[in-house]
Parts: C-alpha cells; sequence; structure tokens
C-alpha cells in the first residue's frame, strides 16, 4: 500500500544531538548507533536508562530507543516489499510514549513533537489508522520538524 511506501522512505538513525545525555552508555549507544550496531545500542540504552531512571534527560535515551526499535523493525523480503517486526513497533511506541512522560520540561518540545509523528509512523505501519491519524495530526499542530511527512503520510492513509 501506499502508506508503506510513504512510511519506508524516511530514515531517521542521524542522531546529532544528545540533549544533555553525556553518560557513558548513552555515548556508547550513538556509537553503536553510528555503526548501525542496534542491538548493542538497545543493550546500551537500556543500560542507561536503568543507571539514571531519573536525570531531567533520561526521557531522551528512551526517545533514541524509540527510533531505534523503529529502524530495527523493519526488513525487506528480497528487496521487494518491506515488512516491519509487529513487536519491534509495540516497543518504540511503549518508549515513545515513555517520552511523553517524563519530558515534561520546557527545554526540548521540539522532542514531544517529533516524538508524535514517531508514534504517528509506528502505529500506521501496525495498520492502527486511527491512532495514526491522531498523533500524526498532533505532530503537525505542534510544528514538528517532521510536519511535511506527517501531512504526506495523513494523505497516504485511505
Amino acid at each position: 500500500p501506499q502508506y508503506i511506501r510513504v512510511a519506508s522512505s524516511n530514515n531517521y538513525e542521524n542522531f546529532s544531538s544528545v540533549r544533555g545525555r553525556t553518560s557513558s552508555d548513552f555515548t556508547n549507544a550513538v556509537n553503536e548507533l553510528e555503526n548501525e550496531n542496534y542491538k548493542s545500542a538497545i543493550s546500551d540504552l537500556k543500560t542507561d536508562i536503568k543507571k539514571n531512571p531519573n536525570e531531567l534527560t533520561t526521557f531522551y535515551s528512551y526517545y533514541i530507543l524509540g527510533i531505534t526499535y523503529l529502524t530495527e523493525a523493519h526488513s525487506d523480503f528480497a528487496g521487494l516489499f518491506d515488512r516491519y517486526n509487529q513487536k519491534d513497533l509495540s516497543t518504540a511506541i511503549r518508549n515513545f510514549k515513555k517520552v511523553l512522560e517524563l519530558n515534561k520540561s520546557s527545554l526540548f518540545k521540539n522532542v514531544n513533537s517529533n516524538t508524535y509523528f514517531f508514534i504517528g509512523k509506528a502505529y500506521l505501519l501496525e495498520e492502527n489508522f486511527n491512532d495514526a491519524k491522531k498523533y500524526l495530526t498532533k505532530a503537525i499542530d505542534s510544528e514538528s520538524e517532521y510536519s511535511n511527512e506527517a501531512e504526506e503520510l495523513l494523505s497516504s492513509i485511505k
């Protein structure tokens, strides 16, 4: 379907900002992501969260963890069509919702706006169209840096 082609066309593996996360585990995770070692990155991010649950910017580890699971969920069959692991999509959504729960600071509102986009995208890939529309609309309304992509995804839903 069109929405799968549109949702699969974007790559969010460039993590240039750390949002105040300076732990060695977070730094290791970013290095692993740069080398596309997703399983190691996931392990390091989980360790970071476990060791630093009450830090102001721990939400950002959840954010990167959500993006990593969303990226890891994708596979293709002999280059012919895209498939998505439903468990990884659900895990991505859970991590993104934790971002919204923890990021109450006004310092990083754009992270929440972008989180709405990623939740919407994950729901779309799960074919949960109602929730996808809800979160993609929130991304647009909150002026996410992915607003244009959110609009494109919304228009691809029939």
